[in-house]
């Protein structure tokens, strides 16, 4: 699966979304990448939701819990992505809708999401609950905690 997980990752990039990247990207830090997020998956520090269309991979989404002890009621959702030829069909929502179910499930209260305005994400976030927004950091609050920690989705 991670090299599904690496394409979808590229596909974001490419569409306009930053995702911890910028362009050229090399296949070997992409790689790279992928196989460090497997340990902190293993050490129960990143939770990974994947979904899938007509057995393709469509989105992803992970969350990275806080690590200070007086922390760990917070989370902070990270690389959300929808496949390009998947947008607009309720993946995005799907995702955001098991990291909640998972977070509460968890523990973990407060999410927070960072993006930016000039991402069509930035949009969908308002449309997915968030209760705040700083436009100056392009920060949106969600309203409800939201994780998972699964391997399959039904979209």
């Amino acid at each position: 699966m991670l090299p599904e997980l690496a394409a979808l990752h590229l596909d974001a990039i490419r569409s306009g979304s930053a995702m911890g990247f910028v362009e050229p990207i090399d296949p070997e830090d992409l790689d790279r990448h992928w196989r460090e997020t497997v340990v902190e998956l293993d050490a129960n520090e990143r939770v990974l939701v994947v979904a899938w269309l007509d057995s393709a991979v469509a989105g992803m989404a992970q969350l990275e819990r806080s690590a200070p002890r007086n922390a760990r009621h917070r989370g902070e959702v990270q690389r959300v992505a929808v496949a390009s030829g998947a947008r607009g069909r309720g993946v995005g929502r799907a995702l955001m809708d098991a990291l909640e179910e998972e977070a509460r499930g968890a523990g973990v209260t407060l999410l927070y999401l960072t993006t930016h305005d000039d991402v069509p994400a930035a949009r969908d976030a308002a449309v997915l609950g968030a209760a705040g927004r700083d436009a100056r950091a392009g920060r949106v609050l969600l309203s409800r905690a939201r994780m998972i920690q699964a391997e399959e989705l039904a979209a």
